[in-house]
């Protein structure tokens, strides 16, 4: 894009500089200046040095394209300045600083397309009380967009240029590269460099365009480089940005390092706290495309199984729900897979094979009851290894509250945590998130609304990281409350309900899965589990039938619906002969009808609901020659006069009537 659609702005006035005089008792330029109405701005005439200024409203499709500041530091010193060019760098490396008529500082912000004016407003109030609350001596009344007033645009003469964060001056032609890539902060830091560093910067530039697949050549950077490189030692630096070991992880976690050499400073030992954005989301790919593979190269992929952090329950790089009402121990049960696993302990049937750290985001409970309810844990086992347990609790956090989950900020803030554990243990750590509703606003019927819930979920498993996420059932219903969507990308979906027993003093909960994926049938078959100070046990449930109390149950639910069949047959042939479906064909078609619709047999899913186990449990049981035959042979041997009975459980499938 070139200068003048890049500073496009007003259609029905500009600025004109009429002539300036320095001043030098106040060491600054004395300007006139006058407003030329009804006339669009001459670019051609500004870039031969008839300086003018423009007001970045269009009065034609009532947008902007860019916002300006004004920082009026014409007297500051060398190091001042140096200092504010960093920290606009620091603070948003898209914004631009220009030298003005007066030496002081333009900032300008550039839009992707056109904007409306209330969004640039809103921005530019934001970058303006940003720079105040730094020290900074910003011009208010220069601060645009406005419904009027103007500013001077760069490059009517030398002194008037963009500065890059070391402060060297840029042509109007590498201020227009660098606009082209003022995304990657990479490549637009390294415009203009002259001294220190280069080679560093170039191969660092060089890894990022070869893992982001820029549309871009190092040689072309290095032409816009304020002093080049020599071309063999392009080709050198190219030749090594290509080996193995430079691959993309080797370039995340290098690269804050090269972002603050890129401006000559030393990389902090903390990440500022008012970074706009996570460093690591320069190096995410925007698609341009679809990729597919065919069946026998998909196989040919280096693509490797998922493992499980919790046998046969949890895996790596998964999205977990455990639900329930409120009060039943959903809480309970999370810490405590929570423990076994910062430990590398079991937790009831299930085995953790090593420590996994776990960040434990805490949304409603006072301080102290995370204190309560892992000391029990702690005086068994001892505290868990350095960094495999963190806490993070609402009521410790400025203002005593989490920025909502489904905010990019608070997104940002625990992708940033998460990468600390990742770097103090490295491994990738579980994140709990207790719970859903105390973490977030969002209205809990509007799937719109869970979206960037959901898509923080996929994208915290797409960099391998495990996610846990506790919710509340509704009044009434076996599901998580809202909307039905929030867990069609869950791996597991596991419901907790507390289940009372008169004389036992431990806590109980029957556990069962609304959805398993990744687990066999007979991994999901309800449970029972008890738990008092830190241990916990598999306990004996009505849900846990033996196998001849199941086959009993199966046999007796059959005949009863093979009964239940017969009335309504039964009903239907009353019904026609009474003429209740009228005369003739039709109502002897509307009779088949209803005949054909009634089932004699029940289908497995049926049986499970009705039995109160899985499907699996089920499908394994009524088997040829399975545990169900077994089980009726055993009733016919013990007691004959069963035998019609039994007999008639093989029941034949309703001819339809034709």
């Amino acid at each position: 894009m070139e200068f003048k659609e890049i500073f496009e702005g007003s259609q029905t006035y500009h600025g004109l500089l009429v002539r300036k005089t320095w001043n030098e008792e106040k060491k600054k330029w004395d300007k006139t200046c006058k407003t030329e109405p009804s006339t669009p701005i001459n670019f051609e005439a500004h870039l031969l040095g008839q300086a003018k200024g423009l007001n970045p409203y269009n009065e034609v499709n009532h947008k902007v394209r860019w916002l300006a500041l004004d920082i009026d530091e014409y007297n500051s010193t060398p190091e001042r300045q140096s200092k504010l060019l960093k920290d606009i760098w620091q603070y948003d490396h898209k914004l631009m600083p220009f030298r003005s008529i007066n030496n002081s500082i333009h900032i300008f912000g550039f839009y992707d397309d056109w904007t409306d004016l209330d969004t640039a407003k809103k921005d530019s109030l934001r970058i303006q009380n940003h720079f105040i609350k730094k020290g900074y001596n910003v011009d208010k009344t220069h601060t645009l967009p406005a419904s009027k007033g103007w500013i001077f645009l760069p490059y009517h003469d030398k002194d008037s240029a963009c500065l890059s964060p070391r402060g060297d001056t840029l042509s109007k032609e590498q201020f227009e590269f660098r606009y082209k890539y003022r995304k990657h902060r990479l490549i637009s830091g390294l415009v203009g460099h002259k001294e220190g560093g280069r080679h560093k910067a170039l191969f660092a530039a060089a890894l990022y365009i070869r893992h982001k697949k820029i549309n871009l050549t190092l040689e072309e950077l290095n032409e816009n480089l304020g002093s080049k490189i020599d071309n063999k030692d392009i080709k050198h630096l190219i030749k090594s940005a290509e080996k193995e070991e430079y691959d993309i992880d080797h370039l995340k976690r290098n690269f804050e390092n090269y972002n603050y050499t890129l401006i000559g400073l030393d990389p902090p030992e903390h990440k500022p706290e008012n970074k706009k954005e996570n460093l690591i989301e320069d190096l995410e790919e925007e698609p341009n495309k679809l990729i597919g593979h065919d069946l026998k190269d998909y196989f040919k992929l280096d693509i490797k199984p998922t493992k499980f952090i919790v046998q046969r329950l949890l895996k790596e790089k998964s999205i977990n729900f455990i639900s329930g009402p409120k009060g039943n121990g959903k809480t309970e049960v999370v810490i405590g897979i929570g423990q076994a696993l910062a430990r590398g302990k079991n937790f009831l049937h299930y085995e953790c094979p090593e420590a996994t750290p776990v960040i434990y985001m805490d949304g409603e409970m006072d301080p102290y009851d995370i204190i309560e309810r892992t000391d029990p844990y702690n005086k068994l086992y001892g505290f868990p290894p350095d960094d495999h347990f963190h806490i993070l609790n609402y009521a410790l956090q400025p203002n005593e509250c989490f920025l909502d989950l489904k905010s990019e900020k608070g997104q940002e803030f625990i992708l940033d945590y998460i990468e600390d554990i990742k770097t103090q243990t490295n491994k990738t750590p579980v994140i709990i998130f207790d719970n859903l509703r105390s973490l977030s606003n969002y209205k809990e019927n509007d799937s719109d609304e869970f979206l960037p819930i959901g898509k923080f979920l996929l994208k915290l498993r797409g960099r391998g990281i495990t996610s846990i996420v506790i919710d509340h059932h509704g009044k009434t219903g076996d599901s998580p409350r809202g909307t039905s969507s929030k867990t069609d990308w869950a791996n597991i979906s596991m419901i907790v309900k507390s289940e009372t027993e008169k004389g036992n003093p431990k806590m109980r909960m029957r556990i069962s899965f609304d959805k398993a994926r990744g687990l066999r049938p007979d991994e999901t078959d309800p449970f029972l589990a008890e738990y008092t100070n830190g241990i916990w046990n598999l306990g004996t449930s009505k849900f846990e039938q033996g196998e001849d109390a199941l086959c009993e149950k199966i046999h007796s639910i059959r005949n009863e619906h093979k009964a239940y069949a017969a009335k309504e047959r039964a009903k239907i042939n009353m019904a026609f002969e009474n003429g209740l479906y009228g005369h003739g064909k039709n109502a002897r078609k509307k009779m088949i009808e209803k005949l054909n619709k009634v089932k004699d047999n029940l289908t497995q899913k049926e049986l499970s609901n009705l039995c109160e186990v899985s499907v699996g449990k089920i499908n394994g049981i009524l088997k040829t020659d399975g545990t169900f035959d077994k089980w009726k042979l055993k009733q016919l041997a013990k007691k004959d006069d069963l035998s019609d009975q039994f007999e008639s459980d093989q029941i034949q499938p309703h001819k339809q009537v034709n």
